[in-house]
């Protein structure tokens, strides 16, 4: 059982854990109180996490940086508990009951409350994910270095864009209609 196996670590900090998966409960969450070195949680698909598991993993792993909560019970609800989680980068809630704007709202306090603009949330695969905001403007002002050095021409337009897939296909083509 999970609250077992955290007990073999002898008190030993625990910087990674993953227990996807399983049938854990919020329940189990006590188990980690011990640990709040814990960077990285991976529950995926433990169907019983809930809300109330969002506040014990707020309450019991501060410096929490990466939460992967896929095929879960939380809800919009359960977002607000991780609101204390300062230092958490990426987020991941597809297949959770966490809608779209929820995460899109969270995200905002996140930034609002603690500064935190480097957190990146995915949702699902219908959903655009929810880009940090550090790393987005580092995309742009490392883009702007280069065009500003003459690696990149910032009016070019590629016209006819070619697939790796289609490649092979237009060679095909151009060998059938050649007599």
């Amino acid at each position: 059982d999970f609250a077992r196996a955290i007990k073999q670590t002898g008190g030993r900090l625990i910087y990674e854990l993953s227990a996807k998966g399983g049938v854990l409960t919020h329940v189990a969450i006590d188990s980690l109180h011990n640990q709040p070195q814990l960077r990285k949680l991976n529950l995926a698909n433990n169907k019983t996490i809930d809300d109330e598991a969002c506040k014990k993993i707020a309450m019991y792993l501060p410096r929490l940086q990466r939460l992967n909560l896929y095929g879960t019970s939380v809800t919009d609800k359960g977002l607000v508990y991780l609101l204390d989680l300062q230092e958490l980068k990426l987020l991941h809630l597809w297949g959770t009951k966490v809608t779209w704007r929820g995460a899109n709202e969270f995200r905002g306090k996140m930034e609002a409350i603690s500064g935190n603009d480097d957190l990146e949330i995915t949702t699902g695969y219908n959903n655009p994910p929810l880009a940090s905001f550090k790393h987005n403007e580092f995309l742009k002002t490392t883009y702007q270095k280069n065009v500003d050095l003459g690696r990149l021409d910032p009016n070019y337009i590629d016209k006819y864009p070619t697939a790796k897939a289609e490649e092979g296909l237009a060679e095909k083509y151009e060998e059938e209609e050649t007599p």
